[in-house]
Parts: structure tokens; sequence; C-alpha cells
């Protein structure tokens, strides 16, 4: 996936969630993706990231889901965020 991933784009960074998130959000960067995001680093971002017209779903294009558990604190959620335009390609990266 990561091949695949340098050779499509421009730049490739690597921070926290939180930060890939916000700087997707105010247009620093096209899209984000994170292999292992804990709850805490991407559910107070969701609604924010949706309202400001992006898109993060997982790995397969899916909703997110928070649905709670004895091991939510533990579980690993794997997210790829981007605007609606950019999202369907850049999930069609991954997925290929």
């Amino acid at each position: 996936m990561l091949r695949r991933l340098l050779e499509n784009v421009r730049n490739l960074r690597i921070t926290n969630s939180l930060v890939d998130l916000g700087f997707t959000i105010d247009g620093r960067f096209g899209g984000c993706i994170n292999s292992s995001t804990k709850i805490w680093d991407i559910a107070p971002s969701l609604l924010m990231f949706e309202e400001a017209g992006g898109m993060i779903t997982d790995m397969n294009g899916s909703k997110i889901d928070f649905s709670l558990d004895a091991n939510i604190m533990k579980k690993e959620f794997p997210i790829l965020g981007a605007s609606r335009k950019l999202h369907p390609k850049l999930l069609n990266l991954v997925l290929r």
C-alpha cells in the first residue's frame, strides 16, 4: 500500500492522527491515512471534519464503528480522511 501511495502522491508526511486530520480540515493536506488510531484520537475530530466537508471512513470505505464494548479503549481504528471529492480516489489507491 505504501508503495502505491508514494507513486501517486506529491508529498507524504507522517505525524499523529489529530494533527493530520486538523491539517486536512484546513486544507494543508489533501487527505490522511492512519492505520492505527485510538478512539480518543478520532472521535472528537470526526464531527468537525465532516462539518467542514470532509469524509472519514475505515480503510474499506465503511463508516467507522464506535460501538461501545469492553475493549473499545484497546481497539485500533484504521482511518482514511479526505475531502468528499478526493476520498474515493485515495480509497481506490488503498484498496488496489
